[in-house]
């Protein structure tokens, strides 16, 4: 079953990202740390999360 909405929170780190993973935090679109944001399912935000793993915290609703 796939959940409806997805939770996203960007947790704190001591080590900078990767420029890379820099540059696709803003699509999720999460800023700040501690950032909590609710997204609707779909199929590029798992792609997004596997990528950036490491820096984000995630909650099925």
């Amino acid at each position: 079953m796939i959940p409806n909405k997805l939770q996203i929170t960007l947790k704190p780190t001591l080590i900078p990202p990767p420029q890379h993973h820099r540059l696709t935090l803003p699509t999720l679109p999460l800023n700040k740390t501690n950032q909590t944001l609710l997204h609707q399912h779909n199929p590029a935000i798992p792609r997004i999360i596997n990528n950036l793993s490491h820096l984000l915290s995630l909650k099925q609703q």
